[in-house]
């Protein structure tokens, strides 16, 4: 399997908790160390929804990920990115940054509310996005971002492909949760997303 340089970024912060859930991450950074990544990054943004929007963070997250390409590249690996949340329009701004300076293997969008089905991102390969049914963060997320993000539809545009889950809640997205009641093959969510990340895996 070629090596992989993994980079992960979480959500905003909950209504009634001074800072997001950044715990995720370094589960998941061991998951993904574990089963064969080459490097994960974790990225700390605020976790402010309006921050989060002005651009901000995107471009702190720009530089980061501008870093961990090149450590990629020179070790003959890819770069993929993990996001939760608002996490994934802060990494696609940061992407729009990096246009002509990063290539992206995987962008994997997890519960972000986003409904649209291409993005203008030529320097990426995939997007794939993971909902839930039962994620009421999603549902109301999906009134508010049209409004910042560019919907026209344009040239260089990347598709994104889709995978929709029954039962999880948007924090149980980011937690190593069992999947015995959804449609995939894998047994739980991380297991899902490395797979995602790699499409080659068999048989986890």
């Amino acid at each position: 399997m070629p090596q992989s340089f993994v980079s992960l970024i979480h959500g905003v912060r909950r209504l009634y908790r001074l800072h997001p859930n950044r715990q995720w991450m370094e589960h998941f950074r061991a998951y993904l160390l574990t089963h064969g990544a080459a490097s994960v990054s974790c990225f700390n943004w605020s976790g402010g929804i309006l921050q989060g929007l002005r651009g901000i963070d995107a471009a702190r997250y720009a530089a980061t990920l501008l870093e961990d390409y090149q450590r990629a590249s020179h070790e003959g690996a890819s770069l993929s990115i993990v996001s939760k949340s608002l996490g994934g329009l802060i990494a696609e701004k940061a992407l729009e940054l990096l246009r002509d300076d990063v290539h992206v293997s995987v962008f994997l969008r997890v519960g972000v509310p986003d409904a649209r089905t291409a993005l203008r991102l030529p320097n990426v390969s995939r997007v794939v996005n993971v909902t839930s049914l039962n994620d009421q963060i999603f549902r109301l997320g999906q009134r508010v971002v049209p409004y910042f993000v560019n919907t026209r539809p344009s040239d260089g545009e990347t598709a994104t492909e889709s995978v929709q889950l029954r039962s999880l809640t948007h924090y149980a997205l980011t937690e190593y949760a069992l999947l015995h009641n959804d449609t995939v093959p894998d047994t739980t969510t991380y297991d899902l997303y490395w797979r995602l990340l790699n499409p080659t895996v068999i048989g986890l």
